[in-house]
């Protein structure tokens, strides 16, 4: 089980990359690390891949909602 501070760490970087990172940016990253973790898959349990993650599925949930919105 992670730890408490550990889920914050992830949510605070996670944030900070939704705030300054295009949706291609994120995908970019994601994709970099999953080339990565197929060499490491400890890549995959890391605070970085949990952040890039979660902020791609938060930008990716945005323009799903502009998108249905127009």
């Amino acid at each position: 089980m992670e730890s408490l501070s550990y889920r914050k760490s992830v949510l605070k970087l996670a944030d900070t990359l939704h705030e300054n990172c295009t949706l291609r940016q994120l995908e970019n990253r994601r994709s970099l690390l999953m080339g990565i973790s197929s060499h490491t898959p400890q890549i995959r349990k890391t605070r970085i891949f949990s952040a890039v993650h979660l902020a791609l599925l938060w930008k990716q949930a945005e323009a799903n909602m502009s998108y249905k919105l127009n």
